[in-house]
């Protein structure tokens, strides 16, 4: 027979469960707890015990607290906590109260789930500490759980967001893949190989290269610093507004020569320094191939230094440097040309090919660079785009490189 205490006790109090095969007992101790504030349960053995905690489980009425007598007939009190602890979702607090003294039982009594032991006849004051300090275990673990559930909520909100970013992430280098040459670009009998890696899934390199009259073309890199989405972006931007320049002969009213790298380099400069642009910076190569004179007029703005690979396999660094776009608005940009003749090479690249390490980690340089080049490109640039790809991906490897690699090998075609 299940009994309860005193109704007129709030239910936001903790419900204790006395389990007593003594009347006597169970009023004694129903009456001490009571007296401590609590409401109570009462049940003479194991059997009523389980019940009742299986049918209230989940329920206001459902138990905080057990505290059991060991020896009861049906069912003893270690039998009752090994199949609380097993079998009940949430299970209570619990407790032994025993007139069994033996260190044996002690152990005997925890091995069975227990969570404290009590020996009769106890002392009101001590049942009392008892009892609060597992309710404080009771609140500790009930924040815990509270706790956990948040914690699991907030990782699956943030691997939903994850997975959406990724999702778009993947999205946006697949619209960026779409805006690269082709593997094979010839116009007007220059042909260009290409490689293009991103450090993170999207990059901040672009490049292209375009028909601006008959007898000349422009090409271009940009690297914008840094990488990721918002580098992608604003290379994209700059790409589309470089595109729609070439188109132009003149810009908000005045004229602009397409044909004139640094006018145009000058011209970025303070559309990409003003305040809407948020000063963002990036490096810049714009390069105008003149067919008729067999010349490369290029203005380089904090751009790595392009290097020219004679027909007769001599390699020389080109350039001087300069200052990227977007920094200041008082910056100045000249002009540098080279001759471009017949088995000549142009190799253009971003500073991500620096940041590459070759086997027993030895740092790309200059001079290996230039061994490089001067090996490579004494295929035809048809060929030269595929072996371009094999050496570049075996230098960068599995992993994706620490920063965005673009490099780009100009040429008179040899087809």
């Amino acid at each position: 027979m299940v009994a309860k205490g005193d109704s007129s006790l709030t239910a936001k109090k903790p419900l204790l469960l006395i389990v007593e095969d003594s009347l006597a007992e169970r009023e004694l101790i129903k009456l001490k707890l009571r007296k401590f504030g609590y409401n109570t349960v009462e049940v003479q053995d194991g059997e009523q015990a389980f019940s009742y905690l299986q049918e209230n489980q989940g329920l206001s009425s459902q138990v905080d607290m057990v505290l059991s007598d060991w020896h009861m007939p049906n069912m003893d009190g270690l039998t009752l906590c090994k199949k609380v602890k097993s079998e009940i979702a949430q299970a209570p607090y619990f407790m032994i109260l025993t007139s069994r003294t033996n260190p044996v039982d002690l152990v005997a009594a925890m091995d069975s789930g227990a969570d404290d032991y009590l020996s009769k006849p106890f002392n009101s004051e001590e049942l009392r500490v008892r009892i609060l300090a597992g309710l404080r275990v009771i609140t500790l673990m009930a924040e815990t759980q509270h706790k956990n559930i948040e914690l699991r909520a907030a990782l699956a909100k943030q691997t939903e967001l994850s997975n959406e970013i990724a999702a778009g992430q993947a999205a946006a280098a697949q619209l960026q893949a779409s805006t690269l040459p082709d593997a094979h670009v010839n116009m007007q009998g220059i042909a260009m190989a290409h490689y293009f890696k991103a450090a993170q899934g999207v990059a901040g390199d672009m490049y292209a290269l375009l028909s601006i009259a008959d007898e000349k073309l422009v090409f271009y890199q940009i690297d914008v610093a840094g990488s990721g989405v918002r580098s992608a972006m604003l290379s994209y931007a700059i790409a589309r507004y470089i595109k729609e320049l070439t188109g132009c002969s003149e810009v908000a009213g005045k004229a602009l020569n397409i044909s004139n790298p640094a006018e145009v380099v000058s011209h970025l400069n303070i559309q990409f320094a003003c305040a809407e642009h948020n000063g963002d910076a990036f490096t810049l190569l714009y390069g105008v191939i003149d067919l008729a004179n067999n010349t490369i007029t290029f203005c380089q703005a904090g751009h790595p230094h392009p290097f020219l690979i004679h027909s007769n396999g001599k390699v020389k660094r080109l350039g001087r440097g300069g200052t990227a776009v977007g920094i200041s608005r008082a910056t100045c940009f000249a002009n540098e040309q080279c001759s471009f003749n017949q088995g000549d090479r142009l190799a253009v690249f971003s500073d991500g090919v620096w940041e590459c390490k070759l086997a027993a980690g030895r740092q790309v340089t200059e001079l290996i660079l230039a061994k490089l080049l001067k090996r490579l490109t004494r295929l035809s640039l048809r060929k030269l785009q595929h072996q371009l790809q094999l050496t570049m991906d075996k230098i960068v490897g599995d992993e994706a490189p620490r920063d965005d690699i673009s490099f780009l090998v100009l040429g008179h075609s040899d087809e």
